[in-house]
């Protein structure tokens, strides 16, 4: 059946369709993590280093706020509750500089919804988990990235999805190469190399639009989302790709054999048999002065006409035609 390689095709776009959404899959936010370090941001904006504090020094002033005052200040409107005793050991192993995460990595997972809710209140990305270290208080800097791809974190942070995508690739060329392709040797065919370079171009086409989609989104969020007109702009100019192969497997479908009595005409959606008997006459196709094909008058009025161009043993369907007797008719303009 002709539909084997409809779905021959369908598993090859849907398979390379979902590794490329996989591996450009990334979420609308991260988290950029740090532990606050209040007590040296004091002392690089009001310590005796400063000028404005030499200055205050030799005027005999007194430091505009303590360090427990700058942090209040810091802190103002940016607070989450405080965490649990588990933040604690949390905190204390942070590494020196910045560490990325998922909002749906432990243990943010647990105050995601906290995380958002402060971002949406305030627009300020830049937020403080309170925890209890020993006898003080030490400060988690949370800052809700929104824009990740723009942002410094690893491409695991970014792409967490990458590592899924593989199997999708893989699983799509296999399906393409071991659904079992019709034999074409007993009759006229498409060449099997035409159909393969054809079905790589459709696919190459079709999958640059998506790639392309996927690449100048801020998140695949946005696919779907608020950049709606440019999905549907691209997927446009990318179906002329599954057009491309939608044709390209009715050429693979496409057969032609013939027998001293009928002719077996196979497509994509079916098959058609004519009797020879029924055949009022027969001529060429021409198109430019050129022979591009046959073309069938049957009894019943019908037509059925033939293009050889890139067909492969169509010589014996001429000729089984010509010894069933079939009269000649003039040429038709293809």
């Amino acid at each position: 059946m002709g539909i084997i390689e409809l779905l021959r095709r369908m598993a090859l776009m849907i398979g390379v369709g979902g590794f490329l959404w996989l591996w450009m899959e990334s979420p609308a936010a991260i988290l950029e993590v740090n532990r606050a370090d209040f007590a040296g941001r004091y002392q690089r904006e009001y310590g005796d280093g400063h000028p404005a504090r030499r200055a205050e020094s030799l005027l005999g002033e007194a430091p505009r706020l303590s360090v427990a005052e700058f942090t209040a200040k810091e802190t103002q409107h940016r607070l989450l509750p405080e965490g649990a005793p588990a933040w604690s050991e949390y905190y204390r192993k942070l590494p020196a500089g910045s560490l990325y995460s998922s909002l749906d990595q432990a243990p943010f997972a647990a105050v995601r919804r906290q995380i958002e809710s402060q971002f949406a209140q305030s627009q300020r990305p830049t937020m403080y988990l309170p925890v209890r270290d020993g006898v003080r208080t030490g400060y988690i800097e949370i800052s809700y990235v929104y824009e990740p791809r723009k942002s410094k974190a690893p491409p695991e942070v970014v792409f967490p999805e990458r590592h899924r995508a593989w199997p999708w690739l893989a699983a799509a060329l296999l399906l393409y190469g071991l659904i079992p392709w019709r034999s074409s040797a007993a009759c006229a065919a498409y060449s099997r190399i035409a159909i393969l370079s054809l079905d790589g171009l459709g696919l190459l086409f079709a999958s640059t639009f998506l790639a392309l989609r996927l690449w100048i989104a801020n998140s695949t969020a946005e696919v779907f989302g608020s950049e709606l007109g440019v999905t549907v702009f691209l997927g446009i100019l990318g179906m002329v790709g599954v057009l491309l192969m939608l044709w390209t497997g009715q050429m693979a479908a496409f057969r032609v054999r013939g027998s001293s009595s009928a002719l077996r005409l196979e497509n994509l959606w079916r098959g058609k048999e004519i009797s020879l008997a029924e055949v009022d006459g027969t001529g060429h196709l021409v198109r430019n002065g050129i022979e591009t094909g046959i073309f069938i008058h049957c009894r019943d009025g019908g037509t059925v006409k033939l293009d050889w161009t890139g067909v492969l043993r169509f010589e014996p369907i001429v000729q089984a035609i010509s010894a069933a007797g079939v009269p000649k008719m003039q040429d038709l303009k293809a």
